[in-house]
């Protein structure tokens, strides 16, 4: 979930497997930026993340058209 000032919203990342082994840890308390779409599921608003900025570190989760990069392979940008 993400507070915003205008909103609380349910954001989707990845899997946990797949978060724990790009040692991008999030807390409640961080301030962060998601980039990706707003998508209906189960009735609620929610957000499918495609990359997650924290401070100067961006971990991209899914490409330009949405795939996962834990389906491809792919080796996530995380940039310091």
């Amino acid at each position: 979930m993400v507070q915003t000032d205008k909103e609380t919203i349910e954001v989707h990342l990845a899997p946990s497997w797949f978060l724990a082994e790009q040692e991008f840890d999030l807390t409640s308390q961080d301030k962060i930026t998601v980039i990706g779409s707003r998508v209906n599921v189960d009735g609620q608003e929610a957000i499918i993340a495609r990359e997650i900025q924290k401070g100067d570190r961006t971990l991209v989760l899914r490409d330009r058209d949405g795939f996962p990069v834990w389906r491809r392979g792919q080796i996530p940008t995380i940039d310091n």
